[in-house]
This record gives structure tokens, C-alpha cells and sequence, in this order.
């Protein structure tokens, strides 16, 4: 019965996980996919500006796999105020880097595309994109 238990709940936290990864997947093939058939050079400038977000994603996972793992050696001691704490913590950094990127991708979008490329075509394209997109890192 406990082996049964541990599946349930071990389910429970795969799927959200899971369902963000496909979230993700299906919005990148999407661009792909639309702006393949469009042209070539803003299919390039979309990709490069993707990057922007994968750097987003390594922020925010940094920031929750550490502050998890902390707040898992204080739930195993049931010092669950800590736990709170830290998780308070996690999603107060998890909200400035949101509005972080999404104020830079939104205004300053030729900055971040500068770092990938020196292409003023692409930047022009990918600040495109990103200003398109700058909402969706609040969420």
C-alpha cells in the first residue's frame, strides 16, 4: 500500500512537470514551424531569440532547485515555518527575474539580441519577437 502511495504522489509532481515541457515544445515547434514557411531569416532571428528564454529557464530553474532542495532538508526535519521561509524566498527572486527579462525583452530587446549575434538583421527580427513575447515571462 505504501508503494502505491508513493506513486500517487510521485504522479502528482511529474504531470505539472511534464505538461510544461510539452507546453513549451509545442510553442517552439509552432514558431518553427510558422515562420518556416515564411522565411528563412526570420525563422534564424526567432531561434536566436529563443535563447533569451532558455537563459530565463536557467535562472528560474537554478532558483528552484536549490531553494527546494534547502527547504526539503527542513521538511524532513518539520520545520515546516522554515520551509515557508524559503519558499517565500524562491518566489520572490522567481518574480524579479520575471520582470526582469520581461522589462528587458519588452524595451530593450537589441541588447539582449546583441549578446547572441552581430547580424543586424537578426537583431531586428529577433527585437521583434522578443517585444511579442516580453509579456509571457510574468507568467
Amino acid at each position: 500500500m505504501r508503494k502505491h502511495n508513493l506513486y500517487r504522489r510521485l504522479f502528482a509532481l511529474v504531470v505539472p512537470i511534464a505538461l510544461q515541457n510539452l507546453l513549451s515544445a509545442i510553442v517552439n515547434a509552432s514558431d518553427a514551424i510558422m515562420l518556416g514557411g515564411v522565411n528563412q531569416i526570420l525563422l534564424s532571428a526567432v531561434s536566436l531569440a529563443t535563447q533569451v528564454t532558455f537563459v530565463y529557464f536557467l535562472f528560474i530553474s537554478a532558483i528552484t532547485i536549490g531553494l527546494t532542495t534547502l527547504a526539503s532538508q527542513y521538511w524532513g526535519k518539520k520545520d515546516f515555518v522554515s520551509v515557508e521561509k524559503i519558499l517565500g524566498i524562491a518566489l520572490r527572486y522567481s518574480v524579479i527575474i520575471s520582470v526582469v527579462f520581461s522589462f528587458l525583452t519588452g524595451f530593450a530587446p537589441a541588447v539582449l539580441m546583441k549578446m547572441f549575434t552581430a547580424d543586424s538583421v537578426m537583431i531586428k527580427e529577433g527585437s521583434v519577437y522578443l517585444r511579442i513575447i516580453s509579456p509571457t515571462y510574468l507568467f
